[in-house]
């Protein structure tokens, strides 16, 4: 796909806008919850902003972006979501778009404190983006933490999953296949179950 008008990868034409976003949350229930909105513009950002006013009632302002190096490679990448507490006022509603609409793309922010190790990154990324705030609206920094990637998958939870089918399904993986594979739907790690862990899960159902 050519670049866009501005220069720029053209996300939003390899995207498209026939389809949907899904949204899934592992809020620590029996089935993970789903949410489904329709693509609006192909932009991710756009899309998931609007994933958020239509299904979960918030405004949320968010900025995407990738830096692509002319070899292809990612120079870097990153993000901001900045939701609305619910006394929000007018004025801070206003004065928050024209600070977003006057920030410079979120790769050039990142891009000035990439030489700097993570800990002290985080605290100057904060500041170029946050001391763009006028003073009248006071900041109260709550906490700067690095984010990992964790998914809380296991054996243990596996086996409640396959406890769910019963016993006659169970039975019949265990004379017909002898094994069973299931693959975490988060972070796509495959978990073998043989024949002796089968049958120690259908005894303790």
């Amino acid at each position: 796909i050519p670049l866009n008008d501005k220069g720029k990868l053209d996300v939003r034409s390899a995207v498209g806008t026939d389809g949907f976003l899904y949204v899934m949350k592992d809020l620590g229930l029996k089935e993970p919850y789903v949410g489904t909105v329709s693509l609006v513009s192909g932009e991710i950002a756009e899309d998931l902003t609007s994933y958020y006013y239509i299904s979960e009632q918030q405004n949320t302002a968010i900025s995407l972006g990738v830096k692509i190096e002319r070899d292809y490679s990612v120079g870097c990448a990153g993000g901001m979501i900045v939701q609305l507490l619910p006394d929000a006022s007018e004025d801070s509603v206003a004065a928050l778009e024209k600070i977003i609409g006057d920030m410079e793309p979120i790769t050039t922010l990142i891009d000035k404190v990439e030489d700097s190790d993570a800990d002290e990154r985080l605290r100057l990324l904060s500041k170029e983006i946050f001391g763009r705030i006028p003073e009248e609206f006071a900041i109260e920094e709550l906490e700067i933490k690095n984010m990992d990637w964790n998914c809380d998958c296991s054996f243990e939870r596996l086996e409640k999953i396959l406890m769910t089918i019963g016993e006659r399904d169970l039975k019949e993986i265990i004379e017909e296949d002898g094994e069973a594979e299931l693959v975490c739907q988060f972070c796509l790690k495959k978990y073998k179950f043989d024949k002796a862990h089968l049958e120690k899960i259908l005894a303790s159902i």
